[in-house]
């Protein structure tokens, strides 16, 4: 993905720098997500993405780790969604992982914000011609169904969202990054369409901690701050 002279730049100045927060941005997700949708033992890989070269990312996070590189954020893309995910030492293969995020293990954290204007990670089966206006037509994967197997599968996702398009805002201080995933009603056609918050982080200077804070209320008669 890197190759090695860009990856050994990019470590070393990771190691080396003094600053408070480490971004990186990059475009495509560093965390794997782990989908099954049935009982036969098949995951669905994202091999387009860093899933398709573990090899360097177990490289790249094993050295964050070995030279405790503090305050690392990752802001990713690609997928159409929104994703709040802790960064791992080493993720587990499939065969072995664990239901419970071990802590020692994390690096940091991915933050991804979804597409602004492509259809969203799951329109296809979300009503017709990605409107979020319309219900799901499939009875088996819903928004809600996919956010829960994600999160289930993927025990260092703390958050998953392929509904909706919108943005996101990243803000650091000394003392604290935020990151708030913004929503647009992307059934009306007008600069001021009405935007919601449904999901908002706080990742506290020198831990490695998505802190949930308060959500603004959601798009009308579709509130976004229940979990779905």
């Amino acid at each position: 993905m890197l190759g090695f002279e860009q990856r050994e730049w990019f470590l070393d100045t990771l190691k080396e720098t003094d600053a408070t927060w480490k971004a990186w941005a990059n475009e495509v997700a560093l965390s794997p997500l782990w989908l099954a949708f049935s009982d036969d033992g098949q995951f669905a890989r994202n091999y387009d993405a860093w899933d398709g070269y573990e090899h360097e990312r177990r490289e790249i996070m094993g050295q964050l780790t070995h030279f405790d590189v503090d305050n690392f954020v990752t802001f990713t893309g690609d997928l159409h969604t929104y994703l709040a995910s802790y960064l791992m030492n080493d993720w587990e293969t499939v065969e072995s992982r664990t239901p419970v995020r071990p802590e020692e293990e994390t690096v940091g954290v991915e933050l991804m914000a979804p597409a602004i204007t492509s259809n969203p990670g799951i329109a296809d089966v979300w009503g017709k011609k990605g409107r979020t206006d319309v219900e799901s037509e499939s009875p088996s994967l819903t928004n809600e169904t996919l956010s829960e197997i994600v999160t289930e599968e993927s025990p260092h996702a703390e958050f998953f969202n392929a509904k909706y398009n919108g943005y996101a805002i990243a803000e650091f201080t000394p003392e604290e990054a935020t990151w708030g995933a913004y929503a647009v009603d992307d059934t009306v056609d007008e600069p001021d369409a009405p935007r919601a918050l449904p999901r908002n982080f706080r990742i506290p200077e020198g831990e490695v901690a998505l802190e949930e804070l308060e959500a603004a209320e959601g798009l009308p008669n579709d509130p976004l701050n229940d979990g779905s």
